[in-house]
C-alpha cells in the first residue's frame, strides 16, 4: 500500500509540473477560474452506485455552472478523503484545484469506521472512469472537457 501511495504522490507531482506550467508563478492564491460544483452518481462495474462530488473550472461560480471552455480539455484528479473524515472537510482543496483548471472529483464512499481500502481505491478509479465517459458522451455537461491522458490521484490519511 505504501508503494501505491508513493507512486500516486509521484504521479501528482509530475502532473503538477507538466500539465499546468502557468502555475509556476505560485499557487497560494486561487487560480483564474470560477469554481463550479456538482454531486454525481458513479456506477461501479458490478452495477452498484455511489455519490461523488465534483469541483471544476466554470464560467461562473456555483452549482451546475457551465464548464469553462478555456479550461478544455482539463486534467482531472480523483481525491480520497481521510479515515472517518467527510469529503466536505476538503472543500477548499477541491475548489482550489478547480480554480487552477483541474477537475477534482471525490468519492463519498467508505466513510465509516471499517472501510474497505481496496473498495475505496476502486471507487477512486471509477471516479476517473466516470469523468472520461462523461467527456465522451454527447450532450453531457462534460462533453469534450476532460483530458483523459492527464489523470492524477491525491488524498489524505486513508
Amino acid at each position: 500500500m505504501r508503494h501505491a501511495a508513493a507512486l500516486a504522490a509521484c504521479a501528482w507531482l509530475v502532473a503538477m509540473a507538466l500539465v499546468r506550467p502557468a502555475m509556476a508563478g505560485g499557487t497560494d492564491a486561487a487560480g483564474p477560474f470560477a469554481v463550479g460544483s456538482r454531486s454525481v452518481t458513479v456506477t461501479r462495474a458490478n452495477g452498484s452506485t455511489f455519490t461523488a462530488v465534483v469541483r471544476y473550472p466554470a464560467q461562473s461560480a456555483g452549482a451546475s455552472a457551465p464548464f469553462a471552455a478555456a479550461a478544455m480539455p482539463a486534467p482531472a484528479v480523483t481525491f480520497g478523503h481521510g479515515f472517518v473524515t467527510p469529503v466536505t472537510q476538503y472543500e477548499s482543496t477541491l475548489a482550489h484545484l478547480a480554480s487552477w483548471g483541474f477537475i477534482a472529483i471525490a468519492t463519498t464512499s467508505q466513510g465509516g469506521f471499517f472501510p474497505s481500502h481496496s473498495a475505496f481505491a476502486a471507487d477512486m478509479r471509477d471516479c476517473l472512469t466516470f469523468l472520461a465517459q462523461q467527456s465522451g458522451t454527447a450532450g453531457s455537461w462534460l462533453e469534450g472537457g476532460v483530458d483523459a491522458t492527464a489523470f492524477g490521484a491525491s488524498g489524505h490519511s486513508m
